[in-house]
């Protein structure tokens, strides 16, 4: 048998040590694996970081919130935003009458069996008359004979030329506008460049032999459907004898616009290279000729010599006695410069005079004047007071159209508008006000409560050989209260007598039922200019 010595346990000990030193300690629900956590795969996961997304132009998220119907809409570069749908819903168009305008909308449907008719300007769907015409005559209209297409080459351009109007009704495309815009009202006659509201529509459906169509928006052309029309079953198609070539001097045909113009240049009768005025402009007045033969005769009047020389197709006009003196009081003539400058002045202070509040010597109104009393008054009525609007002429005087009563009450000297696009203004409110004189400080037009002046008074009482006076001061009465005893004994005092208050008494005991300064009653109105 073997025995281990001291030395021997302990080198023995030491082995076990080292061997339970390389252990795994157990860890309860755990146990061993053979997928051993290798080195590389440590360091590969401690080289991972948490993932950060980002937030530049083209990572961001679609953004929480919304409701339904709405849609992304562009709020920056890469950011978008919820926002309602800009449809618009039209009601259907209202056809025109023979005394009244239509109204613009979406093409009514057709009906079942109505693909092949077409939109009339009444809002039906009908049948086109047909456009089969024979050639015109005198009496009734029709297409170009090459007879009239040679007759119309045979006269030269801008025969009696052609001024167009330049009126309401006759007024020209505007220049200018930007891709996009459309034509809208401006003024009698007049139209200007606008941007066109964005309109969203679906596209109009149309109707078959046993189906109605649908409102919508009118499908969009081809190229090669410029000339054709919209029918009932929604497609592009050529009506029956609609097609015609423009005439020729041996076919006929449809006019062009530049014979139209050509021939409406052209007088009733004009014959080819006819050296001839047709018109005499004299003033306003045109004195026209009633045939191609028709003399123009020249009469003189007063003061004028008319000489005829025939053979150079010549007419001197002399004229005698045109030289005027300036105008006096008791000579009629030309007005002096002086004078055009005095008249100029009246206007100029009469124009300067609208608007403006002032008294006036007479309870009755004189003509084109108001009570400034805070009525309105339109524009439609006094257009040279909304002249003066709108160039600026109430700055500093004017409230905002929707103030507040408060705001209103307390600036009764100022004009207010109406509305954001004013109709009229109303008129400052000086009712039973006195006035003060502006000149910079505080607000004008502004109302100021009224104020008093601090009204003190006091109440003394001295020794006297009587006894005690007691004496009033101010507003409390002025003569002297004896009182025969007045002991003052322990504090206490025992006087009799009395005495009284008015606070009249400092300002001249001048009473009525309010504060106010010396003042007179006087009618105050407001000149608005001449009246349409």
């Amino acid at each position: 048998m073997a025995w281990l010595d001291y030395d021997g346990l302990l080198y023995f000990w030491q082995k076990i040590k080292s061997k339970l030193d390389g252990k795994v300690d157990k860890v309860t629900g755990k146990g061993l694996s053979t997928n051993d956590y290798t080195t590389g795969e440590k360091n590969k996961l401690a080289g991972l970081s948490n993932y950060t997304h980002p937030t530049s132009s083209g990572n961001k998220h679609i953004p929480a919130g919304g409701s339904a119907g709405q849609f992304l809409k562009w709020s920056a570069d890469g950011t978008a935003v919820w926002a309602n749908d800009n449809n618009t819903t039209y009601t259907t168009m209202t056809g025109a009458t023979a005394s009244a305008d239509g109204k613009e909308g979406l093409a009514p449907k057709p009906a079942k069996g109505q693909q092949g008719l077409y939109l009339r300007g009444d809002g039906t769907w009908a049948t086109p008359t047909n456009t089969t015409y024979g050639n015109a005559t005198t009496s009734a209209a029709g297409l170009m004979s090459s007879g009239d297409k040679t007759k119309l080459d045979g006269i030269a351009a801008g025969a009696n030329n052609y001024v167009h109007p330049t009126t309401a009704g006759n007024k020209h495309v505007p220049a200018g506008g930007a891709a996009g815009q459309i034509l809208g009202w401006g003024a009698d006659g007049t139209a200007k460049w606008v941007n066109e509201k964005d309109t969203t529509y679906g596209t109009f459906k149309g109707a078959t032999s046993s189906a109605d169509g649908g409102n919508g928006l009118v499908p969009g052309p081809k190229m090669a459907n410029k000339d054709q029309y919209l029918k009932g079953d929604g497609t592009w198609g050529t009506p029956t004898n609609t097609t015609y070539n423009d005439a020729t001097q041996s076919t006929h045909g449809l006019m062009t616009a530049a014979d139209k113009k050509k021939l409406d240049g052209v007088a009733p009768g004009a014959e080819v290279n006819q050296n001839a005025f047709g018109n005499i402009l004299v003033g306003s007045t045109t004195i026209a000729a009633d045939t191609k033969t028709d003399t123009l005769t020249f009469v003189a009047g007063t003061n004028v010599t008319l000489t005829p020389d025939a053979a150079n197709d010549k007419l001197t006009i002399a004229a005698k006695d045109t030289t005027y003196a300036a105008a006096t009081q008791s000579v009629a003539g030309l007005m002096s410069a002086a004078d055009k400058k005095s008249v100029d002045y009246c206007e100029a202070l009469r124009l300067s005079m609208i608007g403006v509040p002032r008294y006036w010597r007479s309870t009755s109104l004189p003509a084109n004047h108001v009570w400034a009393n805070g009525d309105l008054v339109l524009f439609s009525d006094w257009p040279e007071l909304k002249k003066v609007y709108d160039g600026g002429g109430f700055t500093g005087m004017l409230l905002a159209y929707n103030a507040t009563s408060a705001t209103i009450a307390a600036n009764l000297g100022k004009w207010r508008p109406n509305a954001a696009n004013p109709t009229g203004l109303y008129v400052p409110k000086l009712s039973d006000q006195f006035f003060r004189a502006w000149t910079g400080t505080g607000e004008a037009g502004s109302w100021q409560v009224d104020t008093g002046r601090e009204l003190t008074g006091d109440q003394t009482f001295t020794a006297a050989a009587e006894g005690w006076l007691a004496m009033g001061f101010g507003v409390f009465g002025a003569s002297t209260l004896e009182f025969d005893t007045m002991a003052i004994t322990g504090g206490t005092s025992s006087p009799t007598g009395a005495y009284s208050f008015r606070a009249s008494r400092v300002w001249g005991e001048h009473t009525g039922v309010e504060f106010a300064p010396v003042h007179i009653w006087q009618p105050c109105i407001v000149y608005l200019g001449n009246s349409a």
